[in-house]
């Protein structure tokens, strides 16, 4: 079995977001690895459904979103309203109107999140749902992504430019989410036309992200 002191790490992640994800390539020369340890992962591709793939990376996206609206409900008591009429930011009704509408976005979707998972853990074993289902679920994970993006956008403006400070986490969750959410899983124009062809009954073959 290889063993960390037996192998080297090539650091070659070098991206704006996910740093801490361990995403450095491990070398290793002239390493014996089990069979039992292997992957065989053209098996494990086909057996685990795109969908399923999509949600659960999702997750962790909406994650950041959520821990970037628990930064700014807590600076927004705090911080100084540009507005004197308001002491702070949390006396603006505008300000508190933005706020909703960011966690609400937030709220959204999750509600899409956890609808995704439902179906998908609905299905029985080697069931596999209708093409014209799968794409719905994949246009709600879509819009999920859309709706998580356009938050961070809103609570990045409530907080303000200290909000991008190096120090502050709430750059580092939008950092994370930009560059997660472009992940191929999410390419919305794919997904799109999916959904287009299968709605129009078109004699075309919808991508393999299906």
């Amino acid at each position: 079995m290889a063993r960390t002191r037996d192998l080297t790490i090539d650091r070659d992640w070098h991206m704006a977001g996910l740093c801490g994800t361990g995403s450095h390539t491990l070398v290793g020369d002239d390493v014996w690895i089990p069979d039992s340890h292997r992957l065989d992962l053209p098996r494990i591709a086909v057996a685990t459904s795109n969908i399923a793939t999509a949600v659960t990376l999702f997750a962790p996206l909406w994650g950041a979103a959520r821990g970037a609206l628990d930064i700014v409900v807590d600076v927004l008591a705090k911080r100084t309203s540009p507005n004197p009429a308001h002491p702070t930011l949390a006396d603006s009704p505008g300000a508190r109107r933005n706020l909703a509408v960011a966690a609400h976005k937030i709220d959204t979707a999750e509600r899409r999140m956890l609808g995704i998972a439902a179906a998908v853990d609905a299905t029985q074993p080697g069931e596999v749902l209708a093409a014209e289902e799968r794409a719905r679920l994949r246009m709600d994970l879509i819009a999920a992504v859309r709706e998580c993006r356009s938050a961070m956008e809103d609570l990045l403006d409530l907080h303000g430019s200290t909000g991008l400070d190096s120090s502050n986490p709430l750059q580092r969750y939008w950092r994370d989410f930009a560059v997660g959410s472009r992940h191929v899983q999410f390419t919305s124009h794919v997904v799109e036309e999916d959904y287009g062809v299968l709605l129009l009954s078109i004699d075309e073959a919808p991508s393999g992200m299906l």
